[in-house]
């Protein structure tokens, strides 16, 4: 890799066009591996925005490491997205005191790199506990975590898993939906925490564009945008087989778009998450392009009809691949 290598005009005209959305570099989610440093050379050779923060890594750097790659980022006009929340807040008490005794630092570590934004998800179900345990179990351990990132300068998105292949089989549901996850936001009660918003969650909770329109102002901190295959019903889709945006136009994208573009106070990431055996396979070039691509069509619904997104998305996808 050209290490430090800045783009070039064409490059940089590949940025996000949208003032609210920016588009997020998550290269584990497309099948491409890379080190932090790597991963920040290759968002930057592509035109992304912002890419993805390691805790592991940025965790154990020192404060010389650290502002050496805010500085970097800052000329590369890039910054951070999201960093994976690194509390297990959904098992055993011991586990978690280990985990929120380790945030503190973990947190200033990649203050001072940059980052301001976790993201995490819920379960949709459990094994032993029931909903009402478990919501207040929720309430209690996200309070605690809000107490350090807080302090620190974050902000923590909660994602909610939606498809009812996830939970089939599993004695106890949990937080599923849209509205669940609002109703834990407002019982836990903290301006520092808020939605990380999947598009793929929101069709299969059957969910429309109304109830995005319902969202509390500047409530979405971030977002995942992908679309459905083709021929499954909602009900019957697994969350491990997705396509990337307006691949299919399975999904409704542009309504999905437009009513979060009307809640948001700043700008987002937003990231594609496919979990695509295809791309998956891809070398890591053509991997980018098409995840960088398929990101353009999908803000392009702001502006024009699914069917021009649709068939723009083909046109890029035949000559990538």
């Amino acid at each position: 890799m050209e290490n430090g290598r800045p783009p070039s005009a064409d490059e940089r005209e590949e940025r996000c066009p949208s003032s609210l959305f920016r588009s997020h570099l998550v290269c584990g989610s497309i099948g491409v591996r890379a080190t932090q440093m790597e991963a920040i050379e290759l968002a930057d050779r592509c035109g992304f925005d912002a890419v993805e923060a390691r805790c592991e890594f940025l965790s154990s750097c020192d404060t010389a490491t650290l502002d050496a790659i805010a500085t970097d980022l800052l000329a590369r006009e890039l910054s951070f997205g999201t960093a994976n929340l690194p509390v297990n807040f959904h098992d055993d008490e011991a586990t978690f005191q280990a985990d929120l005794k380790c945030l503190p630092r973990i947190a200033r570590n990649l203050r001072r790199a940059g980052v301001t934004l976790f993201s995490t998800w819920l379960a949709p179900c459990h094994g032993a506990w029931p909903f009402d345990f478990h919501f207040e179990l929720h309430v209690r351990r996200l309070n605690l975590i809000a107490d350090v990132i807080e302090r620190e300068g974050f902000k923590l998105g909660l994602e909610y898993l939606a498809p009812q292949t996830l939970r089939a089989g599993w004695p106890y549901s949990f937080i599923y939906s849209l509205a669940q996850t609002v109703e834990l936001l407002n019982a836990v009660g903290r301006k520092c925490l808020g939605i990380l918003l999947d598009s793929f969650h929101w069709y299969t909770a059957n969910e429309t564009v109304k109830d995005l329109l319902a969202l509390p102002f500047g409530s979405v901190l971030g977002v995942d945008l992908n679309d459905a295959p083709l021929g499954t019903q909602v009900n019957a889709q697994r969350d491990n087989e997705r396509e990337l945006p307006c691949a299919t136009g399975v999904i409704d994208l542009r309504g999905f778009l437009q009513a979060i573009a009307m809640r948001l106070s700043s700008a987002v990431p937003v990231r594609v998450e496919p979990f695509n055996a295809h791309l998956n396979s891809l070398p890591c070039e053509q991997a980018l392009s098409l995840a960088m691509k398929s990101l353009h069509c999908a803000f392009s619904l702001l502006e024009q009809t699914v069917d021009a997104a649709h068939s723009e998305y083909k046109r890029i996808t035949s000559r990538v691949n």
